[in-house]
């Protein structure tokens, strides 16, 4: 069952792929891309298999890939690190701590080699809320970078740091406020590396 509904929703992906100038249906912009509730995050787990668990929620586990960031974007991001430190309070030094555990457990490869359907650095994703269903499209950028009206989410933020490494189909969950949000990737709708951008 499983199988036949990864490959439901691989084919729905591929009709919704927005390669030959078919639109794509988008829900309101999701307000949530701030650090609220960051000391709360996902716990995920390194493993050699196609498939690990990364998150347990009362009792639901969620399957995703292997997270995989280019060589490009971790050494980006570890020097951008170090920057970031000088920030004011817990919550900077949270966001930092959060992301570093995500690249220490990543597969780092050439952005040469790194799938289409990853999500890295600049890439714009189209992500589903599990429990409403609501589609947004976002931006997965920099600090510096991010806007809330632009649909550009912050890699330092949870919801950033979550999707960062994930392919389509995988399920992440992120803090936001009290509560915790599960999303599902439906849709890789850019990504430099496979647009030969590698300079952003």
């Amino acid at each position: 069952m499983r199988a036949r509904a990864q490959a439901q929703e691989q084919q729905e992906v591929s009709h919704r792929r927005n390669r030959t100038g078919h639109s794509l249906s988008l829900g309101a912009l999701d307000q949530g891309n701030g650090d609220a509730g960051a000391a709360m995050r996902p716990t995920v787990q390194s493993s050699a298999n196609t498939r690990t668990v990364n998150i347990e929620r009362k009792g639901r586990k969620m399957e995703t890939h292997e997270v995989r960031v280019t060589d490009a974007d971790r050494t980006k991001l570890e020097t951008q690190m170090e920057l970031w430190g000088g920030g004011d309070a817990g919550r900077t030094w949270e966001s930092i701590k959060r992301l570093h555990e995500k690249l220490d457990h990543a597969r780092v490869m050439p952005a040469s080699k790194i799938p289409e359907d990853t999500v890295t650095m600049n890439s714009i994703v189209l992500i589903r809320d599990v429990d409403t269903g609501e589609e947004h499209i976002v931006t997965l950028v920099y600090p510096s970078c991010a806007n809330i009206g632009e649909r550009k989410t912050s890699v330092m933020s949870a919801k950033g740091t979550a999707l960062l490494g994930q392919r389509i189909g995988d399920e992440v969950a992120y803090p936001i406020g009290d509560a915790i949000r599960h999303v599902r990737i439906v849709d890789v709708v850019y990504q430099p590396e496979i647009s030969g951008h590698t300079y952003l």
